[in-house]
Order: structure tokens, then C-alpha cells, then sequence
């Protein structure tokens, strides 16, 4: 099994290099420690000789989200890990192996919205809109909402005329 080795932030929340996160992190990256997450808890599994369902059963979820976890589909809630690790007595492995992954996505995640900011910066300021439509009115029944279009609600929630 590939061991995801995060580094601990200091305090604030930055690692020493003063990023969010060490280094680029690659979708494949993050893909990979979900299916590797899933390995290690069929593996546990297998190791107590429990089946999916048994294992669903115990700890109160389908088997198909069991099954989802394993293949790394959904990793699901930390309540799912904490109970799954309990369940086959991994003694936090699994929980600890979860929360590695976690903050694998959540890095991923603020790398990602730390390059939409930074393209958003670097990029130049479009032309300006100009000046705003006048809408549309129309004769015919029934008044127009903000939106353009006519006013459906019935006459007791109607937005009052003038």
C-alpha cells in the first residue's frame, strides 16, 4: 500500500515553507490516496473476516457505501472512518489514515482556489459592460417581476404596483 505523507503544519496552519501546502499537488495525487484509503480498509476488513455487509451492518451504513469506500469512490464522513475503525478494531489506523487523506483534499483544494485567485489577478480587466437595458415592458395581462418575465404569484404575495 502507498503511504500519503503529509507534514504537520506549524500553528498557523502554514508548513515551514510558509505555503498551505508542500509542493504542487496533482488530482491523480488526491485519486490515488482515496483508492489507497479504500485498500487499506478492505484489507482490515478481510483481516477480521468480515464481509461488506457484515461490516455495513455493524456500523450502520449500506453495503454499497462500504464498497464505494473500499474501491475509493466516496470516502464518506469522518463518522464513517471512526466507526469503521472501530469496528474492525484497527486501533486508528484507519481514522489516522482518513485524516491524512483529508488534509491531502483540502490542500489540493486551496491550491486550486489559490490558482483561480491568482489567474484572476493576472488577468486583464475586460471592457466595461456599458450603460444598463432598459426592460422590456409590454401591454397584457398580468405584471412583470424583476427578473423580465411575468408575474405569476397570486394576488395576495404580488409585489405591490407603482
Amino acid at each position: 500500500m502507498t503511504n500519503v505523507r503529509v507534514t504537520q503544519p506549524v500553528m498557523d496552519g502554514r508548513y515551514p515553507s510558509g505555503l498551505r501546502f508542500p509542493g504542487l499537488i496533482s488530482q491523480q495525487q488526491v485519486a490515488e490516496a482515496r483508492r489507497d484509503l479504500g485498500r487499506r480498509l478492505a484489507a482490515w476488513r478481510a483481516e477480521r473476516g468480515l464481509t461488506q455487509m457484515q461490516l455495513a451492518k455493524s456500523i450502520c451504513y449500506s453495503r454499497s457505501s462500504v464498497a464505494n469506500a473500499e474501491i475509493g469512490r466516496d470516502t464518506s464522513v469522518r463518522r464513517f472512518w471512526q466507526d469503521a475503525d472501530r469496528a474492525v478494531d484497527a486501533r486508528g489506523a484507519l481514522l489516522a489514515a482518513f485524516d491524512q487523506m483529508a488534509a491531502l483534499v483540502r490542500d489540493f483544494h486551496a491550491q486550486q482556489a489559490q490558482a483561480r485567485d491568482e489567474e484572476r489577478r493576472g488577468a486583464p480587466a475586460g471592457p466595461s459592460p456599458g450603460p444598463l437595458k432598459p426592460r422590456r415592458v409590454t401591454a397584457g395581462a398580468g405584471r412583470w417581476s424583476s427578473a423580465g418575465g411575468p408575474d405569476r404569484r397570486p394576488a395576495r404575495y404580488a409585489r405591490p404596483s407603482g
